[in-house]
């Protein structure tokens, strides 16, 4: 009895071994793992377009905020030149009083 399950399970290895041996030419010859192939590749530089697509998008963003920044300073910097213009002399706050 034990021979007999031992002599089905080698049947079945060599039986399952050569379906998928059969399988994987039927695949191949009719082109199936190439487009694969060509489907991976594909995905793989379209991920890389991505990348890129993003490091670029973060490089815009981390210019636009410096951007901001140099105006916010500019602005101020116009401001206190302004004020300082406008400011009265010593002598003209002398003379209010």
């Amino acid at each position: 009895m034990l021979e007999d399950f031992e002599s089905n399970d080698q049947m079945f290895d060599e039986t399952v071994t050569e379906a998928q041996g059969a399988m994987e030419n039927e695949l191949e010859e009719n082109g199936v793992v190439a487009d694969a192939e060509d489907l991976a590749e594909e995905i793989d530089a379209t991920l890389a377009e991505v990348e890129q697509s993003m490091m670029r998008q973060r490089r815009n963003a981390r210019s636009l905020r410096r951007l901001r920044a140099a105006r916010n300073v500019q602005s101020l910097g116009e401001v206190s030149d302004r004020m300082t213009e406008e400011l009265p002399t010593g002598a003209e706050v002398h003379a209010a009083w």
